[in-house]
């Protein structure tokens, strides 16, 4: 009998996260959440009770953990998601997670992304599309980095990490932009905070846009044509007769040093 859970779904096609049975699922095997519990909700069957980390095969992971996740599909690349809520429901005591979902560009229609130029083989797209999935579904901790498109990207031999820098509306089907006027407050500070993550890891990066306009600047400097000189490169030939001249003038010294 299979565990029913969640799918997460794309513009084309239901993407579900792989499903165990209870025979695979040892109990020593299962994910464990550890720690204190934070808080719980709901009541009867519906009761949750709510913790920051769980343990599954030796890795410890917390809320607001990038991971990767399992996907039903073996052909498939790994999902990658944000950690929002991890919770126990029901007799049984598996852990469950709430994940919020990364986009790859493969994962969205193409018509979608007219507009959009990849800058690195690593971008990923951002969304506010939640979905609940069993923590089994876990395979490994992945860091992301949200970099401002006015801003450089970290140095990839150095941070070769995930890159977001668009947000992809389910909804809508667009992308968005960080700074764009449709987020709520909740969304735009969650943004930030992303962002302030990024910077506090990497340290402050460039500013692409001010940087152009200094190099404009630099072109516009105007110098006086007094601190200008000409240089003009001679031709083989008349390299040549130069050498020629330097010569005969050196011999003729010599006749004074004698």
């Amino acid at each position: 009998m299979e565990k029913k859970q969640r799918n997460r779904k794309n513009d084309h096609e239901e993407m579900h996260v792989k499903k165990k049975t209870k025979l695979e699922w040892p109990w020593q095997d299962c994910a464990h959440a550890i720690g204190t519990l934070i808080k719980f909700t709901g009541v009867g069957k519906n009761k949750k009770y709510h913790y920051k980390t769980f343990e599954f095969h030796g890795t410890k992971y917390q809320l607001e953990d990038s991971v990767m996740l399992t996907p039903e599909d073996i052909n498939r690349k790994p999902y990658i998601a944000i950690i929002k809520d991890i919770y126990i429901q029901g007799k049984e005591g598996y852990v469950k997670i709430e994940v919020q979902w990364f986009y790859r560009p493969e994962d969205v229609d193409k018509k979608y992304l007219t507009n959009w130029k990849s800058k690195d083989s690593s971008d990923l797209f951002y969304s506010f599309h939640r979905d609940e999935v069993f923590a089994e579904s876990v395979m490994y901790k992945c860091t992301v980095d949200f970099v401002p498109e006015n801003e450089q990207i970290p140095n990839r031999s150095k941070y070769p990490e995930f890159i977001v820098q668009t947000v992809y509306d389910i909804v809508k089907k667009k992308l968005q932009k960080f700074d764009s006027s449709s987020f709520n407050k909740i969304q735009k500070n969650e943004i930030d905070l992303l962002v302030a993550k990024t910077t506090s890891r990497v340290g402050h990066l460039r500013d692409n846009e001010k940087d152009k306009k200094v190099l404009k600047s630099r072109r516009k400097q105007y110098f006086p044509k007094r601190f200008i000189k000409k240089v003009e490169r001679t031709s083989p030939e008349n390299s040549n007769v130069v050498n020629a001249s330097l010569d005969i003038l050196g011999q003729f010294l010599e006749k004074f040093d004698t």
